[in-house]
């Protein structure tokens, strides 16, 4: 506006000085008396060399106006290409946003917020994770070196409603009849319906606590996974099936599966059901169907807070009479999964817990003296202790975590009626320890943990001291 405004002074100020050229034209040029005496033809000429002087300045005028008028029109037109822009980027962020939200909060590694999956070609996805263990166990036999496991992840994106996910496993570094092992943990087909209501197909992660979804080894602070997560509910524990999945609401979300069942016949008094997991071809016989919820209390409150609390509740009914490549296995029955399990960050402060109470009839069936019921819980404190100033330069992405956790894991919850029970098996450890991320997809961790249980017997539970490393990228 101010432009266009200096624009009509100065042509106010041109048009006047046109004026001014012809008053002076008539009045003094070429003198007063000259002017009266020249001839008709003289003045015709005079006027009209006046005329021309004052169509180029009209012309001039013109031009310059014009010049103007593209000028605005091309600020004009650049402001809108830049607000078309800026509304391009806007909408494509809150797809963005959307997605990362509609995200599964707990498929392991295939959906690790952490971002372990590099995208290395259209529509291909590949990553891994690994750790590395060094083992010092109380007792002879005990110290070894462990390439514990290495996980090659490979995924493609059809188009932006279906995807493939997988998971390969090699674990010890070695495979020879009983030694190491070879697996496929993951593999199924992912159709993204609506933020709401998504599905699998294939084989998935049992929804059931918190480790069994996230192994990552950067994920967790020792060395080892707690017992709880061997002994109680078992990781890894991989189910086919299918399944949905989604988040109704900023603040809860769901998985549910109708799944392969379990075989009673590896179940045993000290594993308790680690050993039913069915890994090479399940029978289908006595299927099962499992699911959870995850709820944001602090979300769904809306408080204004960098805190932020997750609560997890989980259930199976699993049928145990399978037997792999199909059939039955003689041990019917079910398995009932009661879990729950919760996440607290605040600041450098973190908390985190799991509990599960497990009811096993197909313990009717055997003759191993493995429980009827199996109950577990730990829980861990960590702080972030790396200081903020230590954060620049090679250590801006580093953190060192301190942290101390306590695990009960009772396979001899509930014995069978006339059955004793074996106190040996209800486990307790106090574990404690470091772990330091460089950057925050590598980890050194040192663990120590004693161990005891309720045997009293005189016979010592060893305890032990881990050092590892672990990646995933």
């Amino acid at each position: 506006m101010k432009k266009i405004l200096n624009f009509k002074t100065a042509r106010l100020g041109r048009g006047r000085g046109i004026a001014v050229l012809l008053a002076a034209a008539m009045a003094f040029g070429p003198g007063a008396s000259a002017w009266a005496d020249s001839t008709v033809d003289g003045r015709i000429d005079t006027l009209e060399k006046t005329l021309q002087d004052v169509l180029r300045e009209l012309e001039t005028l013109k031009k310059e106006r014009e010049e103007q008028r593209r000028r605005v029109e091309d600020e004009r037109r650049a402001d809108e290409e830049k607000r078309k822009a800026m509304d391009a980027t806007q909408q494509a962020l809150m797809e963005e946003i959307e997605e990362l939200k509609s995200e599964p909060k707990g498929e392991g590694f295939v959906a690790s917020a952490r971002g372990a999956i590099d995208r290395v070609a259209p529509g291909l996805r590949l990553g891994a994770y690994g750790e590395h263990h060094f083992n010092w166990i109380e007792g002879s036999g005990g110290d070894q070196s462990d390439i514990h496991r290495f996980v090659l992840y490979l995924g493609y994106e059809f188009n932006d409603w279906l995807r493939l996910h997988s998971e390969t496993e090699i674990e010890h570094g070695f495979i020879e009849e009983d030694n190491g092992e070879l697996v496929i943990e993951q593999l199924f087909a992912e159709f993204l319906i609506t933020k709401q209501f998504n599905i699998r197909l294939g084989r998935v992660l049992h929804p059931a606590g918190i480790m069994n979804r996230y192994h990552e080894p950067t994920t967790f602070y020792s060395v080892e996974r707690p017992t709880f997560s061997s002994l109680v509910l078992p990781s890894t524990w991989s189910i086919d099936g299918v399944g949905a999945w989604g988040s109704l609401t900023d603040w809860l979300s769901y998985e549910v599966y109708l799944h392969a069942g379990l075989d009673g016949s590896g179940f045993s008094a000290d594993e308790g059901i680690r050993e039913g997991r069915q890994e090479e071809r399940p029978g289908l016989a006595d299927p099962g169907v499992s699911g959870r919820v995850d709820f944001r209390p602090l979300v769904a409150l809306g408080v204004d807070t960098t805190a932020d609390l997750r609560l997890g509740f989980s259930g199976a009914f699993v049928g145990t009479d399978n037997a792999n490549r199909g059939g039955n296995n003689d041990t019917p029955g079910h398995v009932t999964i009661l879990a729950g399990d919760g996440q607290f960050r605040w600041e450098r402060v973190e908390v985190r817990g799991e509990l599960a109470w497990i009811d096993n009839t197909a313990a009717e069936e055997l003759t191993n003296g493995a429980a009827r019921e199996i109950f577990g819980w730990y829980a861990e404190l960590a702080l972030h202790v790396w200081p903020t100033a230590w954060r620049t330069g090679v250590f801006e992405d580093s953190d060192l975590v301190t942290f101390v956790r306590y695990d009960n894991s009772d396979t001899q919850f509930r014995p069978l009626a006339g059955n004793p029970r074996i106190r040996q098996f209800d486990r307790r450890e106090v574990a404690f320890g470091v772990a330091f991320f460089p950057v925050h997809n590598f980890v050194i961790k040192a663990t120590a943990t004693i161990a005891d249980d309720a045997a009293h017997d005189g016979v010592e539970t060893p305890d032990r001291f881990d050092l590892g490393f672990g990646y995933e990228f």
